[in-house]
């Protein structure tokens, strides 16, 4: 069986910040237990793990790239400084999270959810303990 989206996924794994160092790992947390496709991980690294098997293991590295969505200028409170560069905290996911204008078009306001993370170089290892159908 290999990794796919709504299998429930158990790995060993360690994740590290370049510059940094080790940010999370299964030594001090446990083995880790997700659904893959549900974006429980760090963003890139669901997409890393994809395909792989039982038992197997790989390392690598990505950065994190949290992709941006469109708004109304609606969407906004009157009045609130519509400009690029502003920052907001709203919803997403049923989580408070802060954004960051990119950019206003006619009607459209490009926006990105601030993270520390953004931007910056994961170094992963992972080795597949457990994957199974029922989440």
């Amino acid at each position: 069986m290999k990794i796919e989206n709504g299998k429930q996924v158990t790995v060993d794994y360690s994740i590290s910040v370049e510059g940094v160092g080790v940010i999370e790992s299964s030594e001090s947390r446990g083995p880790l237990e997700y659904i893959h496709g549900k974006h429980s991980l760090p963003m890139g690294l669901e997409t890393q793990l994809l395909g792989m098997s039982k038992g197997e293991k790989k390392e690598g590295s990505f950065e994190v790239e949290i992709p941006a969505m469109d708004m109304t200028k609606e969407e906004f409170p009157k009045e609130f400084d519509l400009k690029e560069g502003a920052r907001f905290t709203g919803k997403r996911q049923d989580q408070e999270v802060e954004f960051s204008i990119e950019k206003i078009e006619k009607d459209k306001v490009v926006v990105r959810p601030v993270h520390p993370l953004a931007g910056k170089k994961l170094t992963y290892k992972v080795t597949v303990i457990e994957i199974d159908d029922k989440p």
